[in-house]
């Protein structure tokens, strides 16, 4: 096997692949704050697990801000290295999910990475995954992306995770955030099948909370929320413009691959205090823009997708590098704790 290098065509080429090809499936949860995780699947018929059950919105009102983020949980804890796809397998190993008929495996934080790389054209952005292939299936786990460290984090990076954590968590408690706060020691993820065009992909990713009332622990009722820096008051409009659409184009993606459709964006200060909620439906996202398109991501992630099926073999690891530039190249590599991860988990079925 050779190298083998995938242009990345201007966004406009990708249209192929709209939003109606999206299918979204829930097929479990799990919560791996303590060991063992607990697991729940669909398929099980069983009840879910009461530290499975996704907290209702609980949203500060606007009278509580501006409202501190800050806490004394800035270092140890705050931030999961775990492997994605360590994850996913681990609960996919306890529930006895089949992977015979996935194509590829990937935590929700690297296909909303990969799947924006034609916009990062004029963005200097790059990004790099390991990838290895077993029993047809691919696991993909992102290694580097936006200049991110690959196993360990500076006490600034702990710092905004624990803000992010404390904004997570007063969003179901109606502003209860104070320095010191403890949060909720709690991780409940919940694994997906996307199904884009051709290609099944199992994922997972945090749902944050569900609105109140109505059918519970449905798609249509999740809520994503996510925590911002606002702008700096000296900068210029034409950079705020085009970051505000960078953000448009992030928070759409985050939220299609687990079909949710709301999302409360919280916005703080440098030094960690909230100061401004918005709510956003995903929908009006995609309509409040000409600079970029839903079809141009999910065109791009299916594309690249079949691209990595077609051009790898079983039994085989790779690295997977984005230049910034305009394309992505996948060379052979050395097995290494990918690999392991997957050849490790021996309670998983193909069957």
């Amino acid at each position: 096997m050779v190298r083998a290098i995938l242009r990345v065509e201007h966004p406009r080429q990708y249209l192929g692949t709209r939003k109606e090809n999206l299918n979204v499936i829930e097929v479990g949860r799990f919560n791996d704050y303590e060991e063992p995780m607990t697991a729940w699947a669909v398929h099980s018929g069983d009840e879910i697990p009461p530290n499975c059950k996704i907290p209702h919105l609980h949203p500060p009102t606007e009278e509580q801000l501006p409202l501190s983020l800050r806490t004394e949980r800035t270092s140890g804890g705050v931030v999961n290295q775990t492997s994605a796809v360590e994850r996913i397998l681990t609960w996919a190993g306890a529930t006895e999910y089949s992977l015979k008929d996935i194509d590829v495996v990937a935590g929700r934080n690297a296909l909303r990475r990969v799947s924006q790389t034609p916009y990062y054209r004029g963005e200097k952005v790059t990004w790099s995954a390991n990838l290895a292939r077993h029993q047809d299936t691919l696991f993909l786990e992102l290694t580097k992306a936006y200049g991110w460290r690959e196993t360990t984090f500076c006490p600034l990076n702990y710092e905004i995770a624990a803000w992010g954590t404390v904004f997570e968590d007063i969003m179901t408690t109606g502003g209860k955030g104070t320095p010191g706060y403890d949060c909720r020691d709690t991780n409940i993820r919940v694994p997906r099948l996307i199904e884009l065009g051709s290609i099944k992909t199992l994922t997972n990713g945090k749902v944050h909370s569900q609105t109140p009332g109505g059918q519970q622990d449905v798609i249509s009722n999740y809520v994503d929320v996510k925590l911002r820096e606002e702008y700096h008051e000296t900068a210029r409009q034409s950079h705020i413009e085009f970051m505000d659409e960078n953000r448009k184009r992030d928070t759409w993606t985050q939220c299609a691959l687990l079909g949710i459709e709301t999302v409360f964006c919280g916005e703080r200060t440098k030094d960690g205090t909230l100061i401004k909620l918005e709510e956003i439906w995903t929908e009006h996202l995609e309509h409040r823009t000409t600079l970029w398109k839903p079809e141009g991501v999910l065109s791009f992630l299916e594309n690249l997708l079949v691209w990595l099926k077609d051009n790898t073999e079983n039994g085989l690891s790779y690295t997977l590098n984005n230049n910034g530039r305009s394309e992505i190249v996948l060379e052979p590599a050395e097995h290494g704790d990918l690999m392991q991860i997957v050849l490790s988990s021996t309670q998983l079925s193909y069957e």
